[in-house]
């Protein structure tokens, strides 16, 4: 064959495969998806999906669920976790500062009784709303008039920024009660809101507590009742009782006998749920109560002292004894630690309280509330506070 006509059998064949090629790509391929390169991490493309930022929400406090798992330390880094994912970048200035973050949220070591350093400022300077918890009040307040910042006061005891409440102030003031009671014992001249805490419901609900056996206090100091504790076992010595120690404060742990037995403090709980059949909080005062929620959610009965912030947490859902009446506490114990009716309704109870906080999000309200009401007056304010070089707290 001559040399032309191979040239040009060669050229039809190329284009022959060609055309098949074509035609199986558009017509027989299977149709596979592939993911464009910018879907290659799935996380990051998540991050990018998240909520557009809304602004700088900064915190400045003594201590933290960073060093103390306390009920006050543990709602604001809820709340902040809930915040940070609503599209606020969440800072806190913190003296007990363990080091750059805790779970996520960004942490400011914040000079102890001296001025503010650079880092601080630097921070305040980029921020929106300021939010204070248990420090001096008077040291929060000069930090947001030299800011020019509006404040959230948020209030855990009955006693507690009562000077705050009740004065005007160069920059505004917002009180945040944990709960509505709370407002009723300390009202306020300045705007207010209310935030109940917040519990992780499911991790408390999936326990099995179907081999549980003690009568259990957790925080054994004496506001919450350890010498209470303490006497029930001494009244009630076939009962077993567990005092877990708690993680501030002086706790009453000498109680004697073989019926009764105190447990470390812990960053997880669940272990002591799990193991009571009934769970006491003999409380001579409680502006809250996330004890008694979290037993509730776990199916454990509750018996709660007879304080304003119990009654309103728990919601005739749990028995209510004064502290001093050992016999109430003794009579309640007896009738809730057997299987029966009274066992039964209360861990019923318990559950539907449960389920009417889960409805009401206060966490979702409180982001509106700050980005709605609080967050317009930093521009507004901004202007009308005389800044001064130094600030000395």
């Amino acid at each position: 064959m001559p040399p032309r006509s191979q040239f040009l059998i060669a050229i039809v064949g190329i284009l022959i495969v060609i055309c098949a090629g074509l035609t199986y790509n558009h017509f027989l391929k299977p149709d596979i998806p592939t993911d464009p390169p910018a879907m290659t991490h799935p996380e990051k493309h998540m991050f990018e999906l998240a909520a557009p930022p809304k602004g700088n929400f900064t915190w400045i406090m003594h201590s933290s669920a960073a060093t103390i798992k306390a009920g006050a330390e543990l709602m604001a880094h809820e709340l902040s976790k809930y915040l940070q994912r609503a599209g606020w970048r969440v800072r806190v200035l913190l003296y007990d500062c363990p080091g750059d973050n805790f779970d996520g949220i960004e942490m400011v070591r914040m000079p102890y009784r001296a001025p503010l350093d650079e880092r601080c400022r630097a921070v305040l300077a980029e921020t929106d709303v300021l939010a204070c918890q248990n420090m001096d009040p008077e040291e929060g307040m000069k930090i947001a008039e030299e800011f020019g910042l509006p404040i959230c006061f948020f209030l855990h005891l009955d006693i507690e920024k009562v000077e705050i409440l009740q004065q005007r102030w160069n920059v505004p003031v917002f009180v945040v009660y944990n709960a509505m009671t709370q407002h009723e014992i300390v009202p306020t001249i300045h705007e207010w809101t209310v935030v109940r805490p917040h519990v992780d419901y499911h991790k408390f609900e999936s326990l099995n507590t179907s081999k549980a056996k003690t009568v259990t206090l957790l925080n054994c100091g004496m506001n919450k009742g350890g010498h209470v504790l303490k006497a029930l076992a001494e009244m009630m010595p076939d009962v077993q009782f567990a005092g877990v120690k708690g993680g501030y404060g002086d706790q009453v742990t000498d109680g004697q006998g073989r019926n009764i037995k105190y447990l470390d403090h812990t960053d997880n709980p669940l272990p002591y749920y799990a193991n009571s059949r009934v769970i006491i909080m003999p409380s001579k005062s409680e502006s809250w109560g996330r004890v008694a929620l979290e037993a509730m959610a776990a199916g454990v009965p509750v018996i709660v002292g007879d304080t304003p912030g119990l009654r309103e947490c728990t919601s005739n859902a749990a028995p209510v004894c004064a502290q001093s009446d050992l016999g109430c506490w003794e009579r309640e114990i007896n009738r809730l630690y057997h299987d029966g009716a009274d066992r039964t309704e209360a861990i019923r109870k318990g559950r539907a309280r449960v389920a009417e906080l889960k409805a009401a999000n206060d966490y979702a309200a409180f982001d509106r509330y700050i980005e709605e009401k609080v967050r317009p007056l930093r521009q507004r304010n901004i202007n009308n506070v005389q800044r001064s070089p130094t600030n000395a707290h």
